[in-house]
């Protein structure tokens, strides 16, 4: 198992990290496959649990919201498309909206056609279901676009990566919750003797502070190497090393209800896309809001 994660860290951090420094439409379709992967894992793990999650529903909420964010943040792929997919932000509100009401009232009017064929089915829990899987993954993968296309606020320290700040505060986000990944894993099976919590029997209070103080280490390490304010750093770590752990426990009893050990097996060693980014899942939208809060828009 070890190994397995070794080997698949080797080969994915540098293709996330090209795609995080790149950005533009390379993170956009990085996020999008990345999304309705976790999707299509979502879907099928409830399928398997006898829980209708209807794909027409799901996929294009998850394929649109992280669009919408990119429209309403970069310029358009091509010049000619000036003005047609440049979102203003009432606009990004509005077709947000109505992605949000096609998820929910979509959602029951697929459990009126299947209650129509099946008087048997439990609507609210497939239409539950459905609202849960579209807002779970869209969102969050939403707010790791809203975060590489973060606005310049200012030059960067002297000696630190000349990179746009997006890019700058997506790094950190990658860096700051692979490090609390690995520090509570470690320190988990090293020194770990106490059960954190009935949700995942295999985490210990140990572990979870070890990947908090791994998160800090790492947060103000990576701060100072990409020219980052103390300010943020220090905050946005501690907040990640929490929220992190609190996103690998929401998958976790998700898991848990489905009845199932892992979502997929995409990444050999961590699972599925679910399983390995579920921590990123929760951080992007907290780092998101503690640059806004530092930064300003």
């Amino acid at each position: 198992m070890l190994i397995w994660r070794v080997l698949s860290a080797v080969v994915g951090i540098p293709l996330v990290v090209a795609a995080v420094v790149v950005g533009g439409p390379v993170l956009l379709l990085f996020v999008l496959i990345l999304a309705l992967l976790a999707a299509h894992e979502f879907i099928t793990k409830c399928r398997a649990a006898g829980i209708n999650v209807p794909g027409v529903i799901v996929y294009p909420v998850v394929f649109v919201a992280p669009t919408l964010a990119f429209a309403w943040t970069e310029p358009p792929l091509l010049p000619v498309l000036q003005g047609a997919i440049t979102l203003s932000g009432g606009e990004m509100a509005l077709a947000l909206l109505a992605t949000m009401l096609y998820l929910g009232i979509g959602s029951l009017l697929f459990g009126i056609v299947r209650y129509h064929r099946d008087q048997s089915i439990q609507v609210v829990r497939d239409v539950g279901a459905t609202a849960l899987g579209g807002l779970y993954i869209a969102i969050p993968w939403s707010f790791v676009v809203l975060v590489r296309t973060f606005p310049y606020v200012g030059a960067a320290a002297e000696g630190a990566l000349r990179l746009e700040t997006g890019a700058k505060l997506l790094l950190f986000v990658f860096l700051v919750t692979w490090a609390t990944d690995v520090t509570a894993y470690f320190v988990g099976r090293s020194v770990g003797k106490r059960k954190l919590t009935p949700v995942s029997p295999n985490k210990t209070f140990e572990g979870a502070v070890g990947g908090l103080v791994g998160a800090i280490a790492a947060g103000m390490c990576a701060g100072v190497v990409l020219g980052l304010p103390l300010s943020f750093t220090w905050a946005a770590a501690l907040l990640l090393g929490v929220m992190g752990q609190m996103g690998d426990l929401a998958k976790s009893i998700l898991k848990r209800d489905l009845g199932t050990k892992d979502f997929g097996s995409l990444i050999p060693g961590h699972g599925g896309s679910l399983d390995r980014f579920d921590s990123l899942m929760v951080n992007a939208p907290i780092a998101f809001f503690c640059a806004l809060a530092v930064f300003g828009g």
